[in-house]
C-alpha cells in the first residue's frame, strides 16, 4: 500500500474530527489512526497481502464497529466486503461484494427507504440465486442502526480545493450518488459509494439507469419463469 492508497483509504473515513497517524502504534505491517478528541476512536489499517487491506474502525468505547476489505488494484483501493456492527448486540454483520452492490444500485437516503426499494423488486424477482441475495440483504440491513446503515456508503471530509471543485460537479452532475453531507468555512465533507473511491463517474447512478437496471432484472425474470 502506498502513501496515496493509504490516503484515499484514510479520508473515506474522516469526517469533521480529523484522524491522526499514531507513531507508537503504527509499524512496517499496519499504519494506526486515532483522533485527538477522543482516544478511544481508532481507524486501523492492515496489509494483509500486497494486494489487500483490512480496515477496522472503533468507537468512543473502543468497539470494533466497522471491518472492511479492500483490494489494491493500480492506484485505486476497491471496498470488496465489508462488515457492520449488528444494533443492540456484539457481533458483526457480513456483506459481500454482490450485497454491497445491490445496496449502491437501490440505496436511499435513509435505512428505511433502502429496505422499502428492495422490499419492492423482491417479489419480482424470479431468479433464486438473485432473490436470496435481495432478501439476505433486506435482514441484514434491518439488523443495522440508521447511523450504521448510511455509513455503508463512503465518507470523505477534504479541505483540497481541487478535489471539492472535482466532487461539487459531481454532486451537481450526480445528485443521486455523489452528495455534501456537510461543510465549514475551509472544508467540505461528502458521501458516496465505496465503489466510487476513485472520483470516477458511476455507471448506474442516474434515475433513469437505475429504473433500465430494473426493468432489465425484471425481463430476465420473466424469461426465465415463461
Amino acid at each position: 500500500m502506498n502513501k496515496k492508497q493509504e490516503q484515499q483509504i484514510l479520508d473515506y473515513y474522516s469526517t469533521t474530527d480529523k484522524y491522526i497517524r499514531s507513531k507508537t502504534h503504527s509499524n512496517a505491517h499496519q499504519s494506526v489512526f486515532t483522533k485527538e478528541s477522543d482516544k478511544y476512536q481508532w481507524l486501523v489499517l492492515e496489509q494483509k497481502s500486497q494486494c489487500e487491506v483490512e480496515v477496522r474502525q472503533t468507537d468512543s468505547h473502543g468497539t470494533i464497529t466497522t471491518r472492511d476489505n479492500y483490494e489494491l488494484t493500480g492506484n485505486l483501493p476497491k471496498c470488496v466486503d465489508v462488515e457492520r456492527l449488528c444494533e443492540g448486540v456484539s457481533f458483526q454483520i457480513p456483506f459481500n461484494a454482490d450485497e454491497i452492490n445491490l445496496i449502491y444500485q437501490f440505496g436511499e437516503q435513509s435505512k428505511a427507504e433502502t429496505c422499502a426499494s428492495l422490499s419492492a423488486i423482491l417479489p419480482q424477482v424470479k431468479d433464486s440465486d438473485t432473490k436470496q441475495i435481495v432478501s439476505g440483504t433486506l435482514k441484514k440491513l434491518n439488523a443495522l442502526s440508521e447511523k450504521t446503515c448510511a455509513e455503508l456508503t463512503a465518507t470523505l471530509y477534504t479541505r483540497d480545493k481541487a478535489v471539492i471543485r472535482k466532487l461539487d460537479t459531481l454532486v451537481a452532475d450526480f445528485p443521486d450518488t455523489y452528495k455534501l453531507a456537510g461543510q465549514d468555512e475551509v472544508s467540505k465533507t461528502y458521501s458516496f459509494p465505496k465503489s466510487y473511491v476513485s472520483y470516477r463517474k458511476p455507471r448506474a447512478v442516474s434515475t433513469e439507469q437505475r429504473e433500465r437496471a430494473r426493468q432489465m432484472m425484471i425481463a430476465k425474470n420473466k424469461a426465465k419463469g415463461d
